[in-house]
């Protein structure tokens, strides 16, 4: 396990072997997250966005403490870093904002996992815009604010 330059030149070793024992305990939390059936029932890849906000909420001492001091807050550098023999990061080509996802090397249907999940949502997204629709054309003038959508029971 590599440190990044900056903390492997300025730390002694003792400081080092610590933000190795960090970096590993944050990739531990990673892979229980990749691995709940109640976060990543499909067992597929997930937006690395989705995984740094729950690390963030759920373990903010430990995320300050690799990815603020070691990485400079940068969660992409933390991210090339991260890819080895459990990880694989994917960033897809075709996207105008790199939107970097992460899945566990051992989910070998991954690809099909992604599938589904993005079926669900594209089902969930469908479903939205129906209710929306039939809320608007429930209005007069089919009109309303965006206060009359949040207040909507």
């Amino acid at each position: 396990l590599a440190l990044p330059p900056r903390v492997a030149s300025a730390a002694p070793a003792v400081s080092q072997e610590w933000y190795r024992v960090l970096q590993r305990k944050l990739e531990t939390v990673i892979e229980e997250y990749l691995e709940s059936p109640s976060k990543n029932p499909d067992k597929g890849s997930v937006p690395s966005e989705t995984i740094q906000n729950w690390v963030k909420d759920n373990y903010a001492e430990l995320y300050h403490s690799v990815v603020g001091l070691c990485y400079h807050n940068h969660w992409g550098v933390f991210l090339r870093n991260l890819a080895g023999p459990h990880f694989e990061v994917l960033c897809p080509e075709q996207s105008a904002r790199p939107a970097f996802r992460i899945r566990l090397r051992n989910h070998t249907s991954w690809k099909e996992a992604d599938q589904r999940e993005k079926a669900k949502r594209v089902g969930n997204e469908d479903e939205l815009v129906r209710a929306l629709v039939r809320f608007l054309e429930a209005r007069p003038g089919r009109r309303c604010t965006v206060d009359d959508v949040i207040a909507r029971d």
